[in-house]
């Protein structure tokens, strides 16, 4: 082999050298080396999916069952059970050795009683609807005392449940420990709202438990779910327990303090007898009232008749001359009025100058007595003048003139009247009344109907012929014609004594008016005559009567005067008396009555405290008395049909990518370096 001749030059040297190989270039020689290389790329892959299929297919299946458990908030105060706990509190006690190792323990202690009910019942199945029929109380007698507590548990397992408990392997179920049987149970909290300042969790959890078997894992969580409801309820009613006592021994005290304040009010209100007290202050004060009423009464009353004293004594003083009254009339002023009233005196001539109701009263009385002469005087002329006895006997007497006369005229009219209807009448009846009358006489019917019977009825129609007539005056209208005629006799009558009465009336008539207007006038006259008289006499007598009682009220007041002022000194010293009665009874009220207020005060204060403990107390009773847990299992675990590891469809297309990324990045990189070497 013939060695290779070396160029010194250095130029030829340049042109030999490599050109330097861009991004874009290296990219697609590694292209084109995958595709050189796709047969052999092909290969391993075929070989790493049928490795991984094998190794996916060794790995046992696992099932994962959840149920749901939710955390309520206390049906009774806080201070009789717990306060609910919180989810990362619940979360942790879930996850504790001990509830671990009580779910290994029931599970174990059950597994017996499980195939034992299985051969009992013919099947699980039918073993589980008979332990649901029979709940917690038949299935604690089957139990036994000893192994009670499991009876929540049949109670609540179904049928896959109950098989899988069945065969539970005795040698895996001896190897279960905290640390192993612990990794198979999670648990996961709900969040509902998160924001920048606060999260807010949802009370329900979220148990998990894996297993290799689907109703393994129901049996697991919907057991480790039961276990947690009964911690919880554990704790919650220990509490409960020591704050029924705590109660209990408040309610006694609060009892005992309120026995004591009601024994207190009692011996108070038994010295100090508060209604007796008011009703001694209402007793006294209705006296005083009563007294201090009289009292303004009677100083009232004082008071209006000095006054009505001084008033009367003034008038009697203005209605009295000489010691007699004014208003005087004297016998001879009655005979002559006219002189009298000449001479008397008016209230011109007194004067009217005073504005004292006194003199004013003088005056009226004067003024009346004057006018009662002055129409004294005025009746006497009238009655000269005008008799008006005589003028009332003159209308008498033209009245009943007057009335005979209309009377005989109304008779006359009705009279006529009468018979003017009358005739009207029996023209009427004449006119409708036939003057002749014709008289018709027929053959017999019994002759006809005697020759129809005897068979001859050719002499039927001769004897049809056969008939009288006969004419005459009707009597029924010459008995209307007589009449007629007398009562036509009598109308004419009638009439005439209607002409002749006629002016006779009306000149009566207008005789009675012209004197009955003269009676009127006379009689109206003399009434307002003696009217005036009357009224003024009446007005006069009223005065006198006035002036005589006054003089007699003067005595009668003088007197009730007297025994007024005895009266109100009397009032004065009962009214002071009872008044500082009363004045002392209202203080020792007051302060009874306070002091009663501030006992009761604290009655109350103690009953409320009282009232409230019981209520605590019977809350706390019924806690321990009803199963009520703050606890529920919202939803309990079904049985899991898929499992979900592993997932092998979607680890083998995932180790088959990665696998063919990590050939494809090995070759690329040798490629790259064999290039970088060129």
């Amino acid at each position: 082999m013939e060695p290779t001749q070396t160029n010194s030059d250095p130029n030829s040297m340049l042109e030999e050298k490599p050109k330097k190989l861009m991004p874009d270039d290296v990219i697609l020689e590694i292209c084109k080396y995958w595709w050189a290389q796709r047969r052999w790329i092909a290969k391993i892959l075929v070989v790493a999916v049928v490795v991984y299929a094998a190794v996916l297919l060794l790995i046992p299946n696992r099932y994962r069952a959840e149920a749901k458990v939710l955390i309520l908030p206390p049906k009774f105060s806080a201070e009789i059970r717990t306060e609910p706990l919180s989810v990362i509190t619940a979360k942790e006690l879930l996850k504790s050795g001990e509830m671990v190792e009580s779910l290994i323990r029931t599970i174990r202690d059950a597994k017996p009683f499980a195939e034992k009910f299985a051969k009992q019942y013919d099947g699980v199945q039918k073993a589980a609807d008979v332990l649901h029929a029979l709940g917690k109380d038949g299935i604690a007698k089957k139990l036994g005392d000893k192994f009670a507590y499991l009876a929540p548990f049949f109670a609540r397992w179904g049928a896959p449940e109950l098989q899988a408990l069945v065969d539970l392997p005795k040698s895996e179920l001896d190897d279960w420990t905290i640390e192993v049987v612990g990794k198979s149970l999670d648990c996961e909290e709900i969040i509902e709202k998160k924001t920048a300042a606060d999260i807010k969790m949802s009370p329900l959890l979220n148990l998990y438990a894996v297993a290799n078997d689907g109703a393994k894992a129901q049996l697991m969580v919907n057991t480790w779910a039961v276990l947690f409801e009964r911690k919880y309820d554990e704790l919650a009613n220990e509490k409960t327990r020591y704050q029924y006592d705590y109660i209990l021994t408040q309610q006694q005290d609060a009892e005992k303090e309120l026995a004591k304040q009601q024994r207190q009010i009692v011996e108070f209100k038994a010295k100090n007898n508060l209604e007796l007290l008011l009703r001694e202050i209402d007793e006294y004060s209705s006296d005083y009232k009563e007294f201090l009423n009289q009292l303004v009464q009677k100083r009232h009353q004082a008071e209006v008749l000095r006054h009505k004293l001084e008033d009367q004594k003034a008038t009697l003083a203005a209605l009295t001359k000489d010691g007699l009254w004014i208003g005087e009339i004297e016998p001879d002023q009655l005979m002559k009025p006219e002189v009298a009233q000449k001479g008397a005196v008016t209230t011109d001539s007194l004067g009217t100058d005073s504005n004292s109701p006194y003199e004013m009263a003088r005056l009226r009385t004067v003024e009346l007595k004057s006018r009662l002469l002055y129409y004294l005087a005025r009746l006497g002329r009238f009655q000269e003048e005008e008799p008006v006895e005589l003028i009332n006997k003159e209308l008498d007497q033209l009245q009943a003139d007057y009335l005979a006369a209309v009377g005989k005229l109304r008779s006359a009219e009705a009279r006529a009247a009468v018979l003017r209807g009358a005739l009207a009448a029996l023209d009427a009846a004449l006119s409708s009344t036939e003057r002749v009358i014709v008289l018709f006489k027929d053959v017999p019917d019994v002759t006809i109907s005697e020759s129809i019977r005897t068979g001859q009825p050719q002499q039927l129609k001769s004897l049809a012929g056969v008939q009288f007539r006969k004419e005459e005056l009707n009597p029924a209208w010459t008995l209307l014609f007589e009449q007629r005629a007398k009562l036509e006799a009598e109308y004419q009558q009638a009439l005439a004594e209607l002409t002749e009465l006629q002016p006779r009336v009306k000149q009566y008539e207008q005789l009675a008016r012209t004197m009955q207007v003269r009676a009127y006038r006379a009689r109206l006259a003399e009434k307002m005559l003696l009217d005036s008289v009357e009224a003024r006499r009446k007005s006069l007598q009223e005065m006198l009567q006035s002036y005589l009682n006054t003089r007699t009220q003067i005595h009668d007041d003088s007197i009730k005067l007297g025994l007024l002022q005895g009266e109100i000194q009397e009032l004065e010293m009962q009214t002071s008396k009872t008044k500082s009665m009363v004045e002392q009874l209202q203080r020792r009220y007051n302060e009874a009555s306070a002091q009663l207020q501030l006992m009761e005060i604290q009655l109350r204060a103690v009953q409320r405290n009282a009232d409230l403990l019981t209520q605590k107390l019977q809350d706390a009773r019924m806690a321990i008395a009803q199963p009520v847990s703050d606890v529920s299992i919202a939803a309990f675990a079904p049985t899991p049909t898929k499992h979900y590891f592993p997932p092998r469809t979607i680890a083998l297309l995932g180790l088959t990518f990665l696998t063919l990324l990590a050939l494809l990045t090995l070759l690329g990189r040798a490629r790259y370096v064999e290039l970088q070497r060129q």
